[in-house]
């Protein structure tokens, strides 16, 4: 009902935070899909501050600025068996159309990082919206250039324009990583 959502959700300028997103048994066999020694992390250069076309991955590899990243969803494909069991989470959304779904792994660090801002996707359509799905609960956040910051806590929705600019601040507490499920769609308008 209207009221337990309101009550889950907090309003932070243009970016809504909503704690216990999922009924807890579809969060847990959700996380225990994705945080498995079976599943498939693919190594990847992140996103920093030299980012850009030109950058030599290999250079962020020597330097630890790297990520584990899974691509569900992109360029209108389904990269991954898994896709079918984010349809909770999509339900829950109120997912019209999905652009881009990718799950991001960062290990821990001995101190804590912030990565370079930045938009998800460049010139995307001016309703299109960017969520961020916390997988666990450590001493990372997402920080965004107004100052804002939203820890990163276990199921946790965080979902705001996909044009704000935003960045991962890597735990370095006793967490081995901070996995979150990163997803660029649009609202389904009723």
């Amino acid at each position: 009902n209207i009221s337990n959502i309101l009550r889950r959700r907090k309003i932070l300028s243009n970016i809504v935070v909503q704690d216990n997103f999922l009924p807890y048994t579809d969060f847990k066999v959700l996380q225990n899909k994705i945080i498995s020694s079976h599943f498939p992390w693919y190594l990847t250069a992140v996103i920093g501050p030299d980012s850009g076309p030109n950058v030599i991955p290999d250079l962020f590899f020597k330097t630890e600025n790297y990520n584990l990243v899974h691509t569900v969803y992109g360029q209108n494909r389904i990269y991954s068996d898994l896709y079918h069991e984010f349809t909770p989470l999509f339900d829950a959304m109120n997912l019209f159309s999905i652009f881009r779904l990718k799950i991001n792994l960062n290990p821990r660090k001995d101190k804590q990082v912030v990565q370079g801002f930045h938009v998800d996707v460049p010139n995307a359509p001016k309703d299109n919206l960017t969520s961020i799905f916390y997988m666990n609960t450590n001493n990372g956040y997402t920080a965004f250039e107004d100052g804002t910051k939203t820890k990163s806590v276990e199921n946790r929705l965080v979902t705001f324009p996909t044009s704000t600019r935003h960045a991962t601040a890597i735990n370095n507490c006793d967490a081995l990583y901070r996995c979150v499920v990163n997803i660029n769609w649009f609202r389904h308008e009723n």
